[in-house]
């Protein structure tokens, strides 16, 4: 909250809409700069929302060419939830968010993280 003269006038929040690049090293820059710009101070509320590109866990991708989740780049997504104290929205409805136009795979990319202040 922030005060104008004696009065409290509003919360502060922010909101960053997120279309994270397909590129695993362009997403390790995009992560660490987001890290830059929020900083380890949790007391704002802040909801980041969009298309990350990446999935939390192994279970939110299906029918990659693969067979198998990038472990390294999970890893690293989920280091940024945690380091930038960010919790994820579960999702209503469908459980996958993009699916390939021949329907042979499926994953979660979008997403909303936010502070636990944005929850309260």
């Amino acid at each position: 909250m922030y005060k104008s003269g004696d009065s409290v006038v509003g919360v502060k929040v922010a909101v960053l809409n997120i279309y994270a690049p397909c590129s695993n090293s362009d997403k390790v820059v995009l992560w660490r700069d987001l890290e830059c710009l929020l900083g380890n101070d949790t007391a704002h509320n802040r909801c980041l929302i969009g298309d990350f590109n990446s999935v939390w866990v192994a279970s939110e991708r299906k029918g990659t060419t693969s067979g198998t989740v990038n472990k390294y780049e999970m890893a690293r997504f989920n280091d940024f939830i945690e380091r930038c104290a960010l919790r994820d929205i579960p999702t209503v409805g469908r459980q996958f968010t993009w699916y390939r136009p021949n329907g042979t795979a499926k994953s979660r990319l979008d997403r909303a993280l936010v502070s636990d202040e944005w929850l309260q």
